[in-house]
């Protein structure tokens, strides 16, 4: 194979052996990617001869004599560019010590890696952000001194027959095929309630379909449910993301804010068998929250006392592919009254952006909440949100107006962004019914407007009155061409 002397970034994929003599020619190289059927015993000893090597991707790569390479890995100490190092589909690997005297190395990825091991001392690794172990299966335990990388970001694992002896590891954690963990009690084992320095958790499952037969398997969605509810991180965790989970109900760790005060951002994803939410209390530090593919979540609803405010840090709400979603409602319990009300809270402040989607069966806004600066709605039940929009708003002023509130109350939304709507014909036509206000602090504000895949809407007589109109963009709708 020749290759230009000069070259930086090589590529190669093939059946043909591979001369790695070569390999230590090429001085300059900065990115090297291999997959080949055959190597010889000079691989490794002369990629160590690459000085200006920054990243090495081997893939599916025979690698010969690396479970014993330490002496016969060359000159290692010309490898200090080397911040990447990715392995694919390799077994019964175990790196050799250079790898832990490597001290700019930043990412360490083993996918599809069977019966391996990481050196003891990788803990010396002290740049180290990012351990990727997706789909392999490590022999024993991962090494205590991992809790020394304190630059460490990422750390994704298969299981969690791992964790127990971590408790100061930090940054991101991500266990992934927790359907394969049959037993509640490995799963207590964790111990992650015992991490404080834990800042982001992720917990995958692999949940078939919502329409798959498996949805009936009253077994799996028991150990899924039982498996979550010990898995009840440290109240110190910012960010929840959840995907795949089996269960028809989370956690009741989930739900209570005084358990993860200090929780951020909260991810739930394709989650398909939950038919209902419920969160307790106002998550006073929640600015971000995204549900997507909960296929059959019917309700969402939030249970708060009398006198909080509700998501008071709220920056950002999707709403994603939840075709039975109906209704996201607000209790509040008051111990006045002799049951619980459904009631308008108070909103400390506004979500900036709003994304709705694939919800049809949603009508109304959700909670009831006046939306931010941000909105897209696409491919739903969008005249009616519109109007329920609008109507959330001027219900608000109109409180307001009636307590003489000195709060500065004046959403503004920017942008309004309609994709495939095809029930909506027109902005609302009771519009001027409403609180004057609310059409001055609405649609006036209003600078982008995107119309797009709406095959009933009629613009012309609609959107006279946005006077502060930049963008308009309208296409694919039948009536306007």
């Amino acid at each position: 194979m020749q290759v230009a002397y000069g070259v930086l970034h090589l590529n190669y994929n093939g059946k043909e052996p591979l001369r790695s003599s070569f390999i230590g020619s090429w001085k300059h190289l900065r990115n090297l990617y291999l997959s080949v059927d055959r190597v010889d015993d000079e691989l490794l000893p002369s990629i160590s001869k690459l000085q200006n090597l920054q990243t090495l991707k081997l893939y599916r790569c025979p690698l010969l004599g690396f479970s014993s390479c330490s002496e016969s890995f060359g000159d290692i100490g010309n490898m200090t560019s080397l911040r990447h190092i990715e392995i694919y589909d390799a077994n019964n690997y175990l790196f050799p010590r250079f790898i832990t005297k490597r001290q700019n190395l930043q990412t360490l990825k083993l996918r599809g890696c069977e019966n391996g091991r990481l050196p003891q001392d990788i803990g010396n690794i002290r740049s180290l952000r990012h351990i990727d172990l997706s789909h392999s299966r490590l022999t024993g335990a991962l090494p205590t001194s991992i809790t020394k990388l304190e630059n460490l970001h990422t750390l994704l694992l298969e299981g969690i027959k791992h964790l127990n002896s971590l408790s100061q590891i930090s940054g991101k954690l991500t266990i992934r095929e927790l359907d394969q963990v049959r037993d509640a009690t490995d799963a207590k084992e964790a111990n992650l309630k015992k991490k404080p320095y834990l800042r982001s958790l992720g917990l995958v499952w692999n949940c078939k379909p919502y329409s798959s037969r498996e949805m009936k398997d009253n077994d799996a969605v028991t150990e899924a449910e039982n498996v979550l509810e010990r898995l009840q991180p440290h109240p110190n965790l910012k960010e929840l993301n959840i995907t795949g989970y089996g269960g028809m109900k989370f956690a009741s760790w989930m739900i209570k804010s005084s358990l993860l005060p200090n929780l951020v951002r909260i991810d739930l994803w394709n989650c398909t068998r939950c038919e209902s939410l419920e969160f307790s209390g106002p998550l006073p530090s929640l600015e971000y929250l995204s549900l997507c593919g909960l296929e059959a979540l019917k309700s969402i609803t939030s249970k708060l006392r009398k006198g909080d405010g509700f998501f008071p840090s709220l920056k950002e709400l999707e709403l994603t592919y939840m075709p039975n979603l109906e209704s996201c409602s607000i209790v509040i319990d008051d111990d006045d009254a002799a049951q619980p009300q459904k009631a308008l809270p108070s909103f400390p402040h506004l979500p900036e952006y709003w994304k709705i989607r694939h919800c049809p069966k949603l009508e109304s806004i959700p909670w009831g909440m006046p939306v931010g600066e941000y909105v897209i709605l696409e491919e739903g039940n969008s005249a009616k949100l519109l109007e329920s929009i609008l109507r959330a708003t001027d219900d608000q002023i109109s409180t307001m107006t009636s307590t003489n509130s000195s709060t500065s109350f004046c959403p503004k939304v920017r942008s309004l962004r309609l994709f495939g709507c095809q029930n909506l014909k027109a902005f609302p036509q009771d519009v001027t019914s409403m609180h004057p206000q609310a059409v001055m602090r609405y649609l006036t504000n209003l600078e982008e407007l995107r119309i797009e895949n709406c095959t009933e809407f009629t613009p012309l007589e609609s959107i006279g009155g946005l006077i502060s109109l930049k963008e308009l963009v309208i296409s694919n709708n039948a009536k306007t061409g």
